[in-house]
């Protein structure tokens, strides 16, 4: 995982039905390219990527990952989630307001339950407006 350089797939999976997720040249944390995240309806919704494929295709139980992600929204403000999510188990999740509209890097710990499952993540900008955007770039999962 890491840079999106070479191209926008695996990130482009989406989070709902209202999202616009596209590999652009307009932001870059590394590199020249990121992923887009945009909300096409008409009202603020959430909006986000899922890696498509997952990152881990098969856990070890009680083993340590952890992942990251830099993220610059166009509004200061912005809340935006990294969730991880093990086959068969809860989502969780890391909580970010950015303050601003630099670049920031999120990261979460998560300590698998099972061994032999899937673990992928998603990034989401909650309540996104129609008029914001929020890139994503240099992401992934990482065994500890």
């Amino acid at each position: 995982n890491g840079s999106v350089e070479a191209s926008g797939t695996p990130y482009l999976g989406t989070y709902s039905g209202s999202d616009q997720v596209s590999w652009s040249t307009a932001a870059a944390h590394t590199g020249t390219h990121s992923v887009r995240i945009r909300n096409t309806a008409a009202s603020a919704q959430d909006a986000g990527l899922a890696n498509s494929p997952v990152t881990v295709t098969s856990t070890t139980a009680g083993a340590t990952y952890e992942a990251h992600v830099w993220v610059r929204a166009t509004a200061a403000r912005q809340v935006v989630w990294l969730r991880l999510l093990e086959t068969g188990q809860s989502a969780s999740v890391a909580k970010v307001t950015l303050p601003d509209t630099a670049w920031h890097e999120i990261t979460w710990p998560y300590v698998a339950h099972g061994s032999g499952h899937q673990l992928g993540y998603q990034v989401v900008a909650k309540a996104l407006v129609p008029t914001a955007t929020v890139y994503a770039d240099d992401f992934g999962v990482l065994k500890r």
